[in-house]
């Protein structure tokens, strides 16, 4: 067992949670059940979710806090409160798992979470657009204060924020400030079948050596007709999966959780059409030792070496891309 399988557990619980908020539409299949060799307690904690934040006129929160404030203009940033509310505790707590949602935007946009004073990534976390509900799963470091800060780039939108766990601040893993190590529109468009490498190893804070796995928000934007990305580990080969999937115009993101390859590369590919991509690299494993054994009636494997089927397994059912999510 390596960091590779044991870090699945780790999002994969906080995924998990987010189902559980969000079930897919469809009833899940039957999964192999997983056999954790030590307690996941000190490394992720997942909370029945609670609303912390709802800014729309009908919005009611956990505690009453931070509810029908109105949408955030632009350029407007919102100190959001997440210790000691919805089960997060009031210390000891490194990160918080939040869903984003966003509705009502008046033109398209960006959201970036990131701690409370810090100074503004060149990030997004979320890509609202008008007449549609957007969401998306992700995992910042607590700042000043308990806060996490929230900012909208352009326009106006209304923004919901659902607490679904968090991350003590003993050996989880290591979250780093939010930063973009590739945007494609500074170069070309993907083409199909075309990949790209993007070195994170020794990049953004992420140790050079050590490290099997990096949480990473996926960005797909400006395609010219319905396609996907996929995330893996740069020298392998590649997966029947994908990370991302896009319908259109209109940008789509969603947090992916990829090994890296040998030289601390990671490999994107789009697979029809052409498409933009944008990789911002959110947090890498620390001191994990968590184990994650597959006990399946097929081929009774033990040994996982890639975490992402131990993520499946762990959340059976889990869709490509964003959920379905209700936001009432």
């Amino acid at each position: 067992m390596g960091r590779r399988s044991s870090l699945s557990v780790l999002v994969g619980a906080v995924l998990w949670t987010t189902m559980v908020a969000a079930p897919p539409a469809e009833a899940a299949p039957p999964a192999p059940s997983l056999v954790p060799t030590s307690s996941l307690a000190d490394r992720y904690v997942p909370l029945t979710p609670a609303r912390l934040m709802d800014t729309r006129t009908i919005g009611v929160t956990v505690d009453h806090q931070d509810e029908a404030g109105g949408p955030l203009g632009a350029g407007t940033v919102h100190e959001l409160t997440v210790l000691d509310r919805g089960g997060v505790p009031a210390s000891g707590v490194a990160a918080v798992a939040l869903q984003l949602t966003s509705t009502g935007a008046t033109q398209r946009t960006w959201i970036t979470a990131y701690p409370h004073g810090d100074s503004v990534p060149g990030t997004s976390n979320l890509n609202p657009e008008p007449f549609q509900v957007r969401s998306n799963l992700v995992i910042v470091p607590v700042g000043a204060d308990g806060k996490v800060d929230l900012r909208n780039a352009l326009g106006s939108v209304h923004l919901i924020v659902d607490v679904q766990g968090w991350v003590p601040t003993a050996d989880a893993f290591t979250p780093v400030t939010p930063t973009r190590l590739l945007d494609t529109r500074a170069t070309s468009a993907l083409t199909a079948g075309a990949t790209v490498d993007v070195e994170i190893g020794g990049v953004a804070g992420v140790p050079a050596s050590g490290v099997g796995a990096v949480v990473i928000n996926l960005t797909a934007l400006t395609a010219s007709q319905r396609t996907w990305l996929t995330a893996y580990p740069k020298g392998s080969a590649l997966p029947a999966t994908s990370n991302v999937n896009v319908n259109g115009n209109a940008p789509e993101a969603n947090l992916a959780l990829v090994p890296l390859g040998d030289d601390g590369s990671i490999t994107i590919r789009n697979a029809v059409g052409s498409v933009h991509a944008i990789v911002d690299v959110d947090t890498y494993p620390g001191n994990i030792v968590e184990n994650c054994a597959e006990v399946d009636q097929v081929d009774n494997e033990t040994n996982l070496a890639n975490n992402r089927d131990c993520a499946r397994a762990l959340i059976p059912g889990r869709p490509e891309g964003n959920p379905d999510l209700s936001i009432d």
